[in-house]
């Protein structure tokens, strides 16, 4: 099989991370007909006000207005940790897929899971090309890799890259993250995240010129605009 320019594979801890990090990048590729498919690692659960049946209908709803596929793994949240079985398990899910670019947490995250995460899936991207390996799949080598950035850190964090938004864009991330009620409308410690996360690109914008952006750190390809390469 060809790799696909049109095939985008984003690998989450839980669900709302991707959308937090990078909805209006999924907004903007799905809208230009570009296929994009979010891989929770976890559920998510348990969280102050979520349960596991709450957090599917919140994710269904935020997949149905950013117009993505998603797929759940199902491993324990709040203790995922990185072992040979889960990385050749999502290198399995690249071969099966085969996507231009693989999208995946941060390194440095303060988020345990996200940490975990970020190791797991950027070892599976390299697991996923190795001839005669006992995995699903023929193997499969991506074009980029890149990680989208979350709301748990200490200090500023500084992207390689930047996607531009425009406000349509940008309203459709927000819209998905709303969707997420137990989380930052029920769950009151967090209501202010919303706006945190329009204020971060907002600013993200002004340092490329747009209204809006979302940055990334580039682990492997191009670090220019990867929408230009597709």
């Amino acid at each position: 099989m060809k790799k696909q320019k049109n095939n985008f594979l984003v690998f989450s801890c839980h669900p709302d991370d991707a959308e937090i990090g990078m909805g209006g990048t999924i907004a903007r590729l799905a809208s230009a007909g570009h296929r994009v498919k979010i891989v929770d690692l976890t559920d998510g659960e348990p969280t102050p006000c979520g349960t596991p049946e709450k957090r599917i209908e919140e994710s269904s709803k935020a997949a149905g207005i950013l117009k993505f596929e998603r797929e759940i793994l199902g491993w324990e949240n709040r203790k995922l940790v990185f072992d040979i079985k889960k990385r050749d398990l999502v290198a399995a899910v690249i071969r099966r897929e085969r996507p231009y670019a693989v999208f995946i947490p941060f390194e440095k995250d303060t988020h345990p899971d996200h940490r975990e995460g970020w190791r797991i899936c950027l070892d599976a991207v390299f697991t996923a090309r190795l001839c005669r390996y006992p995995i699903e799949g023929e193997p499969f080598r991506t074009e980029a890799v890149y990680s989208y950035l979350s709301i748990h850190f200490k200090k500023p964090v500084y992207p390689d890259v930047y996607v531009p938004l425009n406000e349509e864009e940008h309203s459709l991330k927000m819209q998905s993250i709303r969707c997420y009620v137990s989380q930052f409308t029920e769950n009151t410690a967090n209501t202010d995240i919303p706006d945190f996360i329009k204020a971060r690109d907002r600013f993200f914008g002004y340092m490329c010129g747009a209204p809006y952006a979302e940055g990334f750190k580039v682990y492997q390809g191009p670090r220019a605009d990867f929408l230009s390469c597709v």
